[in-house]
């Protein structure tokens, strides 16, 4: 406790003379009785304690009058206590009371019964909260008090840093152990290896791992799995392997921990399908993964959009017994990402028979439910949602307003913003990016652009997907001059427009045929830095089929490098419409030559082209010809049928027969086709016909295009 020899020798002095005058005047059995007591007020194990239990002896020695059996067989009855400072301050450590911990220390250091196990304890506790702050005051406080460090102290020091991600400092503290004559021992070592690991420095890691082995120290496991921590830090798995054959070589065995860490490394790579193979190699060795081990690799397939084998792996997780709420999360979140509705909703049931949803839980099942376009049963999950007394944040309302623009309902979006706010919920971009977004796709130009302008009052800045979406909805409405003027005020705002910015605008043009302007903005997209692509291509194909120019459309597609099928459907689309069929059968024979299937609009394209020439023979060609393709025709398809017919004026039988061979497979009825079918026939024939089919005409043709009962 801080005695020099000197004081030592003066209190053992003294004692002893207090062993002999006890003995002379109370006998061995009163001599022991004192030293009790004394013991009792001193802490067990102390300096004091020691000498006063070896001064009674001497005393009586001295005094002659016992032999050594006679003084040791009492002596012997005497049990030191453990220590009880060091235990209280241990026990207030683990519960959590730092300031009584302090208050013992200052006790025993009073008392000078501090030892190194009184600060140990103490450090400790800095050293778990990663406190390298409080932990080198202690020490400090340690050597004020003349108690001297030991291994386990700067062990728990080296530790304290590693916890803090202090690499530098611990490896400074081994160096103030050597200064101080102490070698630190493996221990110690790994702590600073385990430092540099935790800030994912593998080459400090290396040399401390050097270090080890030039004091004539043997790596261990727990050296090489420090070490390969550190290369799984940065992704790197070609480096967690080098350092797994390097301990195999060495003699040293791979554990459930070292092949966890292979798993981690490979989940952080993104490299799904090895963490696979490892975790399928560890059970081959007989290895058990851990949790910790399976939850990786659920998360790291997650992340990889591989929900179904993330699936996999969670279903044996809770096989084992496992349920791990934050795995099924992930998983029920990577289905909502797939689109996959039907593998959320069962992930969410299972959660919630072996488990407790949550917030996220509950926002991931909404999300898929707005993916699927299904905002009656995102609606539902939310009211179940808060039922359960859980909080919707931003993110799960947006989902169902966002389910609600799937489904173009622009007044459930409404509604659930308004009931965003009434809960306490700041609507954000996002929320009015979608409501702006479904008033865009329910065609009501008025009302996004009167919910962009709220959010711009309420003083958010539109972003890129705020400008896009009401540039779309200006170019659906035939609003080009507001679509050009709202890409320069995206501009002026410092909003950079991208591809599918100038496209909106390209296409806003071309609707209201005005192809040079069209032209223009693809020409300042590329001189933006924003290559067009094949959309754009085929939007402006589409202004010269608006405007009826073959050549302009033709120069276009000669100059693509990449046509596809939207690109030639556009291109017969503008044939057909210059009334040039032989150009059209070109183009169609181009579109096969690069390997480019028709599809049911280019069959009716290019008929359509061939009944307004009233060619009955070129019609019945081309259906005859899709049909052999696989595919069926659909409403517009059986227009033109039945219309090459009712302007030839002959053969209604045929004219009926194709009829009734639409309504039997399924063909959606509207007022175009069963006109058609009207003139081709006659009114009363046709009439005739229809009540017989069960088609209710007076409904169709009132309905203008309702689907038929």
């Amino acid at each position: 406790a801080g005695f020099t020899q000197v004081d030592l020798l003066f209190a053992g002095a003294l004692l002893a003379a207090l062993g002999w005058f006890t003995t002379q005047s109370l006998g061995v059995a009163g001599a022991v009785a004192v030293v009790t007591l004394i013991a009792a007020l001193v802490p067990g194990f102390s300096v004091e304690s020691l000498l006063l239990l070896a001064a009674l002896p001497l005393g009586m020695l001295l005094l002659g009058r016992f032999s050594g059996r006679q003084v040791v067989a009492p002596i012997l009855t005497l049990k030191p206590r453990t220590n009880k400072a060091a235990g209280d301050i241990t026990a207030a450590a683990q519960a959590g009371d730092l300031t009584k911990c302090e208050k013992l220390l200052e006790a025993a250091i009073r008392r000078r019964a501090a030892t190194p196990v009184h600060f140990n304890s103490l450090l400790d506790v800095f050293a778990k909260e990663g406190d390298v702050y409080s932990a080198e005051r202690c020490l400090q406080k340690m050597r004020d008090a003349g108690v001297t460090p030991t291994l386990v102290t700067y062990s728990t020091l080296i530790n304290c840093c590693a916890k803090a991600q202090k690499p530098e400092q611990a490896v400074r503290w081994v160096e103030a152990m050597r200064e101080e004559g102490m070698e630190p021992n493996r221990i110690c070592l790994n702590a600073v290896i385990n430092a540099w690991a935790k800030v994912g420095d593998y080459r400090g890691a290396r040399e401390a791992l050097a270090q080890l082995e030039a004091a004539g120290l043997e790596a261990d496991r727990i050296s090489y799995n420090a070490l390969m921590s550190a290369y799984a830090k940065q992704s790197d798995v070609p480096g967690c392997e080098e350092v797994l054959t390097e301990m195999v070589q060495k003699g040293c065995s791979a554990d459930e921990v070292t092949l966890g860490i292979l798993v981690d490394a490979c989940c952080r790579a993104g490299d799904a399908a090895r963490a696979e193979e490892t975790v399928r190699r560890m059970r081959q060795q007989g290895l058990q993964p851990s949790v910790g081990v399976l939850s990786s690799l659920v998360h790291a397939l997650a992340r990889n959009k591989d929900h179904h084998r993330a699936g996999s792996w969670l279903e044996e997780m809770v096989a084992e017994g496992h349920v791990e709420g934050a795995c099924f999360n992930a998983v029920i979140c990577a289905s909502a990402r797939a689109g996959d509705l039907r593998a959320a909703q069962r992930w969410f049931r299972k959660l919630d028979t072996s488990g407790t949803p949550d917030a996220v839980s509950f926002s991931g099942l909404i999300d898929a439910c707005a993916k699927a376009g299904q905002y009656d049963r995102a609606e539902h999950w939310l009211a179940e949602m808060q039922k359960r007394e859980l909080k919707p944040s931003a993110q799960t309302y947006n989902a169902v307003i966002n389910s609600c623009a799937k489904a173009a309902a622009g007044e459930r979006a409404v509604y659930w913003l308004q009931r965003m706010k009434q809960r306490g919920v700041a609507p954000n971009v996002v929320s009015y990016n979608a409501v702006i977004d479904a008033w865009a796709k329910a065609g009501s130009h008025r009302n996004a652009e009167r919910w962009f302008n709220e959010m711009v009052e309420g003083g958010l800045q539109p972003d890129l997907i705020s400008y896009n979406a009401l540039i779309n909805s200006s170019a659906k409405a035939g609003g080009a001059v507001q679509a050009e003027k709202l890409l320069q005020q995206m501009i002026a705002n410092r909003v950079t427009p991208d591809r599918i910015s100038y496209n909106a605008v390209v296409d806003a043009c071309a609707r209201s045929g005005c192809l040079d302007r069209a032209q223009y903005w693809v020409s300042r997209m590329e001189r933006e830095g924003v290559q067009p692509d094949t959309i754009t291509l085929n939007v402006l194909i589409n202004a010269c089929a608006r405007v009826g120019d073959l050549p302009a459309a033709e120069a276009l597609v000669g100059s693509a490098t990449d046509p596809d099928l939207i690109t030639f459907n556009a291109m017969l689309h503008v044939c057909s419409k210059a009334n040039r069929p032989d150009r059209m059968e070109f183009w169609f024979g181009a579109m096969r030559a690069q390997g480019i299937g028709a599809d049911v609009v280019s069959y009716s394209t290019m008929a359509q082209s061939y009944c307004r020439q009233g060619d009955v023979e070129g019609v019945e060609r081309l259906i005859q010809e899709m049909r052999n393709s696989g595919l069926r025709g659909n409403e517009y398809t059986l227009a033109t049928h039945l219309t090459v017919y009712a302007q030839s004026g002959y053969a209604p039988a045929r004219a009926e027969e194709i009829f009734r061979e639409g309504v039997a497979s399924g063909t959606k009825l509207n007022h175009v086709n069963v006109g058609a079918f009207l003139r081709a026939v006659g009114h009363n024939w046709g009439n005739a016909v229809c009540r017989e089919l069960g088609v209710d005409v007076p409904k169709i043709m009132d309905g203008r295009g309702r689907r038929r009962q």
